[in-house]
């Protein structure tokens, strides 16, 4: 009886460990990216231009509320958020001119260990 109680005990050791690490390698956030380096010689590296980041006193959901017009067209998960890009389209009645905007968002998640209880967001307009 002994001896069957330590190999049930050993297998659930083993299936605790291969769970772990199951969850581990597919939960853990993607470091790599596949972006080539800057100043690195291809033909098919983009130029590293300049890029404002003007912040904005609306929340994300002030402006995706109301009609404002703007749409999510990317997502990012973070370790301590998601990152959203909305993007604002309208055709203006002059000359049927079409404009454009792209925001940036940062949605917090709350953490109670740091003192943060409620969901924040930031929000940055692109050049």
């Amino acid at each position: 009886m002994p001896k069957q109680f330590a190999i049930l005990i050993a297998t659930v050791f083993i299936l605790f460990i291969v769970c772990f690490i199951t969850l581990y390698i597919l939960l853990k956030p993607a470091v790599e990216d596949h972006l080539l380096e800057v100043g690195s010689q291809s033909a098919y590296n983009a130029l590293a231009i300049k890029t404002k980041f003007v912040p904005i006193k609306s929340s994300m959901s002030e402006l995706m509320e109301g009609g404002n017009g703007y749409k999510v067209t990317s997502t990012n998960k973070t370790s301590t958020g998601l990152i959203f890009t909305l993007e604002w389209n309208a055709i203006t009645q002059e000359y049927y001119k079409k404009e454009r905007d792209n925001v940036l968002c940062i949605l917090t998640f709350p953490n109670p260990q740091k003192g943060q209880y409620e969901a924040t967001s930031r929000c940055w307009r692109l050049n």
